[in-house]
């Protein structure tokens, strides 16, 4: 099961190369 804490650093993550793509 994953964490919050992964979930969110996930998150982060997808941001990231939503904003790189962009």
């Amino acid at each position: 099961c994953y964490s919050r804490e992964v979930s969110q650093s996930v998150d982060d993550t997808i941001e990231l190369v939503r904003a790189y793509l962009k």
